[in-house]
């Protein structure tokens, strides 16, 4: 999830690492996108998917609820009575995070 959240322009510059090549020479990288690892990473995850959810309540009222108050990070914490109700709950999250370009994985 961490890659497909892009760090605005101006906050680029903060995230930057260094890479030797095969020549030994010292390479510098600018960081685009959240990364697995970096201590702000974690928040802007949350922050999206709460930004997702507020965006799209009117559309997707249920799932706009699960994901606010049933995940965890990236991993949600629901469920369904039957096996219908999951794959409907599976489709709307699918669709609402597709509208807010994010992809729904590990189900």
């Amino acid at each position: 999830m961490f890659k497909e959240i892009s760090l605005k322009e101006q906050d680029r510059d903060l995230h930057w690492f260094l890479l030797e090549n095969s020549e030994c020479q010292i390479q510098d990288w600018r960081i685009k996108h959240a990364t697995l690892g970096i201590t702000s990473s974690p928040f802007l995850a949350s922050s999206v998917l709460l930004q997702i959810a507020t965006d799209y309540v009117d559309q997707f009222p249920q799932v706009a609820r699960v994901v606010q108050n049933l995940f965890y990070m990236d991993d949600c914490q629901s469920g369904a009575s039957t096996v219908e109700e999951a794959a409907q709950l599976k489709s709307d999250l699918n669709t609402m995070l597709l509208l807010g370009c994010l992809t729904l994985q590990k189900w």
